[in-house]
Parts: C-alpha cells; sequence; structure tokens
C-alpha cells in the first residue's frame, strides 16, 4: 500500500477468500461429415434432435459420423460439433453453387457471383437440400392484378389476358418474363393446374392440362396473384410509414416485399412445393425500420432470422422493371422510389454439394479446431470412424494439451468383412491387435494388414475398444454398423454424473452400452484376455447382463498408474482445477505469505477429492525447500504435490477352503 505524508486513515482489504475452481469434465469435441450446417466451426449441441435440426439428417454417406455424434449424446448432452466438407463443396444458389461456410465467412464477403440467395449452408454427398430451396418474393405488383374481360368458362382449355385493367406501371412482360407462369402465379377462378403459356398481340393465353371443369361459381373474370399471397395477413406489401416519413411521399416508394422460402421438391418436409418459412413487410432499404425502430431491412432480416437461406447480391435495378425506382439496398432518401414490379419473383437455389472429406482433412479442418486448450474447454475428443493418420494427429493434440482424452475404435474392415456381415472371433481378434500393434494380422490368423495402418502408439491420453455395433437407425428405418468409441466416451461421462470422473467407466455397474442390436465382434474370454495383454479395451455382451465396457486401459505401454482410464482423468481434474488457481498466484511476490496462502489453498481441495475416494492420500510442499533462492531469482514459483491415486480393481481372486468339522477358522485363517 501507498505510504501516508500526512496524518490519515487508509483503509485497504485483503482478499483470501480464494478457492480451487470447478472444472468440467463432461464436455466433448467431434468433428465429422454431414449434409448440413455450419462448417469449420465448434457448434454445441445438447441431444440427438438438436444434431438433426442442425446438421440434417443421417444417410449411407455420413453415418458413422453422424451416429458417433448421435450416440455419444445419448449419454452426455454438451458436445461440440465441427462440420468438415471437402475443397470442392458449395452452397446452393440461385445463379451457381458459391462456397459460404458459416456465418463469419458470409460476413467476409463482398461479392456474390451475382446470386440473390445462397442456401445457409452446402450440402452434403448427396445434395438435396440446398437444391431444394426456392425463394419467392412478392410485392405491391404480385397482388390482386384484375383482368378486364371475359373470364373462363367450362370446357376452357386456355384464357386470354390483355393489358388492360393491370395496377399502374405493369405490363404482361413485367409479370410473366424469366419464369414459368405457374411458377409465379395462380389465378383466381380457376381450379386448374398451370402447364404453359404463349405470348400474343396485347396480352397473353395461359393453356390448361385439360378442359375447365369446375369453375369457381360467381366469378365471371379472372385475376392474377401471387402463388404464396395466401400465406401472408397482408395482400398489398407497399410503402412502409417509416419510408413515407422519410421519403416525403405517402404512396409509390413501394420498398415492402413478403419473402416465401419454399420445399422446392419436397426434401426439407415431404411435400412439394411446402412453405419452409415466410417474412412479412420486409424493406428493400437498409436504414428502414418498423414502428418500434426495429430494423426491417431484408437483407438483415433474413440472414438473421431465416434458417435456410443468406441474401447475397441485391437484385439489380434493371431487372426489377416499371417504374424508375433504384436498386435494392439503397438508403432511402427524400423524393426516391423504388421499381413496383419484379421481374424474378422465384428463384430457385442450384448447384450446392460436396464429396467425402480427404481423410486428413477431418483433423486439420476439423478437430484442430479443439487445438487451444486455453479458448476450447473439452475434456474427450470422440474420434467415431477416425482413420489411422487422423487418430495420430488426434493423439498428438491431446498431448499437447493435457488435459483431455480421446477415445478411437478399429477400422470397420477389421472386424466386418467388405458385404457388412461380422468376421469370426478369431479373425477379428488378431485384426484388432494388427491395428493396435502395427503388424500384420495375417501372421496371427487375421486379414487385416496393419504394417501401415495401426494406431501404434504410447499414450496415456488416448483410448481405444474392440469394434463395432449393429444399431438401429431410426430415422432411415434400417439397421447399420457404427464404431463404438462414441458410446465408450459416452460412459465415461455418465460415469461422471454417476459418481465421479476418478471411477473407472468399465463394468457391470457403470459400463452398460446403450442401442445395442448386437456386437460386430463379440469377444470370447480367451479373445479378451488377448486383446487386454495389448491395451485393447473389450466390449462384450454378457447373458441377461447386456453389453458392457470390460476394461479401462489407455494405450500407454508402459506400466504404469497412468495406464488406466479413472487415473488419468482423475490427474486431468486435479491439474486442471490446481492450474487455473495457480493463475492467480502470478506477479505476485514469492515469498512465505505467498506460498503458505497457495498451499492453503490447494490443501482443502485435495481433502475433499480424498473424502470423495479419488486419492488415499497427498502431500503439498511449498516452501524455502523447493523455492530457493536461485529458483526465486529466475522469477519461478514452484510447489510439488504427492498423491496417490486410488486404483480400480481389474482381478479379483476368491479363495474357498474345505475344512474338517470342528476345525477353528482363526486359526487356519491366520487372524
Amino acid at each position: 500500500m501507498a505510504f501516508q505524508v500526512s496524518p490519515g486513515v487508509d483503509v485497504n482489504e485483503v482478499d483470501l477468500t480464494n478457492i480451487i475452481p470447478a472444472v468440467s469434465t463432461t464436455n466433448a469435441g467431434f468433428a465429422g461429415f454431414f449434409n448440413w450446417g455450419p462448417v469449420d466451426q465448434r457448434i454445441t449441441v445438447s441431444s440427438t434432435n438438436n444434431l438433426k435440426e442442425i446438421f440434417g439428417d443421417p444417410d449411407d454417406n455420413n453415418k458413422d459420423h453422424w451416429f458417433s455424434a448421435a450416440n455419444f449424446l445419448n449419454y452426455g448432452a454438451n458436445l461440440q460439433v465441427v462440420r468438415v466438407v471437402n475443397s470442392d463443396a458449395t452452397n446452393a444458389g440461385n445463379d451457381s453453387g458459391f462456397l459460404i461456410k458459416n456465418r463469419d465467412d458470409y460476413n467476409g464477403k463482398t461479392d456474390f457471383s451475382n446470386n440473390n440467395f445462397i442456401a445457409k449452408f452446402p450440402g452434403g454427398e448427396q445434395d438435396t437440400l440446398g437444391n431444394s430451396i426456392l425463394v419467392s418474393i412478392g410485392n405491391k405488383s404480385s397482388f390482386g392484378i384484375t383482368i378486364a374481360g371475359t373470364g373462363p368458362a367450362n370446357g376452357d382449355t386456355s384464357v386470354f389476358f390483355g393489358t388492360t385493367g393491370f395496377a399502374s406501371g405493369v405490363t404482361v412482360t413485367d409479370i410473366v418474363a424469366g419464369t414459368t407462369f405457374a411458377d409465379n402465379l395462380v389465378i383466381a377462378g380457376v381450379r386448374r393446374p398451370i402447364t404453359g403459356m404463349e405470348s400474343a398481340v396485347g396480352g397473353v393465353t395461359v393453356s390448361f392440362a385439360s378442359p375447365i371443369t369446375n369453375r369457381e361459381a360467381g366469378k365471371t373474370a379472372a385475376s392474377i396473384e401471387w402463388k404464396y399471397a395466401n400465406n401472408f395477413n397482408t395482400k398489398l406489401p407497399a410503402t412502409s410509414d417509416f419510408a413515407a416519413r422519410v421519403t416525403g411521399l405517402n404512396d409509390g416508394v413501394n420498398d415492402l416485399v413478403h419473402v416465401a422460402v419454399v420445399d422446392k421438391n419436397g426434401d426439407w418436409t415431404g411435400t412439394v412445393g411446402g412453405i419452409l418459412e415466410t417474412f412479412s413487410d420486409l424493406s428493400v432499404a437498409p436504414n428502414a425500420k418498423d414502428e418500434q425502430g426495429k430494423n426491417i431491412f431484408y437483407k438483415d432480416r433474413l440472414n438473421d432470422s431465416s434458417e435456410y437461406v443468406y441474401v447475397g447480391d441485391h437484385i439489380p435495378g434493371s431487372s426489377l422493371g416499371g417504374g424508375t425506382g433504384s436498386q435494392w439496398g439503397t438508403a432511402l432518401t427524400p423524393g426516391l422510389t423504388y421499381a413496383q414490379s419484379l421481374k424474378n419473383q422465384y428463384l430457385g437455389l442450384t448447384g450446392g454439394g460436396a464429396t467425402f472429406p480427404a481423410s486428413g482433412d477431418f483433423f486439420t479442418d476439423g478437430f484442430e479446431k479443439f487445438e487451444d486448450p486455453e479458448t476450447v474447454d473439452v475434456s474427450i475428443l470422440v474420434g467415431g470412424p477416425s482413420t489411422s493418420a487422423t487418430a495420430k494427429s488426434i493423439r498428438t493434440m491431446v498431448e499437447n494439451r493435457k488435459d483431455c482424452i480421446a477415445f478411437f475404435s478399429p477400422p470397420e474392415a477389421t472386424v466386418l468383412t467388405n458385404s457388412g456381415t461380422p468376421k469370426k472371433g478369431f479373425v477379428a481378434a488378431a485384426n484388432v491387435v494388427a491395428y493396435r500393434n502395427g503388424t500384420d494380422g495375417a501372421l496371427e490368423g487375421g486379414d487385416f494388414d496393419g504394417t501401415s495402418n495401426n494406431l501404434n502408439v504410447s499414450s496415456s491420453y488416448c483410448v481405444l475398444d474392440s469394434g463395432w455395433k449393429y444399431m438401429f437407425d431410426r430415422f432411415a428405418d434400417k439397421f447399420r454398423y457404427v464404431p463404438l468409441n462414441a458410446d465408450i466416451a459416452g460412459i465415461a461421462v455418465r460415469a461422471d454424473f454417476e459418481s465421479e470422473p476418478w471411477f473407472s467407466p468399465a463394468g457391470l455397474n457403470r459400463g452398460q452400452v446403450q442401442g445395442v442390436i448386437q456386437l460386430a465382434f463379440d469377444p470370447t474370454k480367451t479373445e479378451r484376455d488377448t486383446l487386454y495383454l495389448n491395451g485393447v479395451n473389450p466390449v462384450a455382451s454378457f447373458p441377461g447382463q447386456g453389453t458392457v465396457l470390460f476394461g479401462d486401459k489407455t494405450l500407454l505401454a508402459k506400466p504404469s498408474a497412468f495406464d488406466r482410464i479413472n487415473v488419468r482423468r482423475l490427474f486431468i481434474v486435479l491439474e486442471k482445477a490446481i492450474a487455473a488457481a495457480a493463475k492467480f498466484s502470478l506477479f505476485e511476490l514469492n515469498d512465505n505469505f505467498t506460498r503458505a496462502q497457495f498451499k492453503n489453498l490447494i490443501e482443502p481441495f485435495l481433502l475433499d477429492v480424498q473424502a470423495r475416494r479419488g486419492i488415499t492420500n497427498f502431500k503439498v510442499v511449498c516452501d524455502d525447500t523447493n523455492n530457493t533462492s536461485e529458483v526465486i531469482d529466475r522469477n519461478e514459483f514452484v510447489a510439488d504435490i504427492f498423491v496417490q491415486p486410488t486404483r480400480s480393481i481389474n482381478f479379483i481372486t476368491l479363495n474357498f477352503v474345505a475344512t474338517r468339522t470342528g476345525v477353528n477358522f482363526d486359526e487356519i485363517a491366520g487372524v
């Protein structure tokens, strides 16, 4: 505190209420291939339905990725998902395909290659979602255009519309140019599909698929109306109150439009032409606001609120037709008016798609988003159907982070044939071991060569299970094989909820795997012994007891306490929590007071972990024995924390001893 130079009272506070913060152990990360959703961006997903809403449905191309995410969510509700696509990915647009990965990517673009509307995200391998989107726009000229003259009658196969009777500034050409008549407009009074049109002098002739037989009663004339008019409460969007005030014109500004986003092919809703979303009374002026002062600029409202499209380049003034209006996106000024009519009312999106990413992309574009431990908080990484190259890259990343565990499964080819049927148990066992050790499985009775395709690593931050499971896909109404590692990661999370992070996730009490029809490889006792000796955690089914994770080893090769999942997770919790608290000692004075304060902060935390059965004993040394003058002069601070972790039971020996009648048990038992 500062020295006082004259008499006075100086009041100070010393905060000794610091505690060890709680750390999350159930938040996980995953990168995979999906048919929809933001690309190269971490998105937190809380449930299977949430996964479906954001990233679309599973299919034959992405099922291993989709269900890896979904299966983890069956156990825990905190999964950060990164969608990965190939370099050829494109969002569907009304002019051409155009790549926009996510909202940040969109905000950085100024030229959208003449696309007025672009699908919010790239499509997947078999893109139908983006290419099924249609954007239709209605404004004053699109509604209630009554055609003077004789209305259609029963038996007619066509109707002729003259030029008289149209709204001011609108011609037949403005209405029908650019697309087919059926796509844009409907004809009130006629209950017949419109199949085509042809121009005629002074008007247009609309033809029907078959003669009119049920003309609406009382209709003596026809009128043209925007196809989606009945989906809006306001029939004639024209001039906003804001535009009238700014321009000084009560009418004729025509800045308002309605927008309908439509399921063109029925791939979203199952109904061809189904309405996906509507936006009413939007302004084409960027400075327009409603009566509450809320922005109603069509570009901002669609970009912020639409689940399906972004606005790209504004529709050019030359395409708006009729009137002397300004380009969309021009701010309202005194005397300004916008064109009344639209040539392009019906903008179907095409050109979207993305082939399956290259294997390396899943790490470089996906899992790398979890690389920085200071900005990304994850305790688990779900490997999904990772290739050996991706798995090894993830292994390097978790070794560098030192605060999370990665879960992996062997490749599909180790346990399933090319036709998708399970391999024999001894073949699968040899194959999984070959993948783990980087050997040729054929030498041990398998058919998988792991010499170049393997997870031959030693790491206490990685876990490998024994295979794949057969499960039901309720979305496609079919059965599928998917890797087990998401379930094993989920079991670890469930163990946190039910017990503590330092409890083993394996066994009949906590190791139950959900949603299993059968295992691709259900190891016998002999096969489980082989797998476990090689650091692979067997997953096995037991009659009447379910499918169970029956091992809790990490991939650490040397004998150590850290070759067990529960010990590694215990130390992650301890290190993460204590390191977070230690940051507040930075730049403090390295003296007895600071060291004692730090020790008093750590010991109650470790006592609590001990009471919760995480450790059997501990000792904290933080004094002048390890903070020598040399350490202090290097501006360093040292605390040695000795911990004895609790161990899980892997082997049980039961000794049954038969004795003669009358023998004293205390004497023969030696107790």
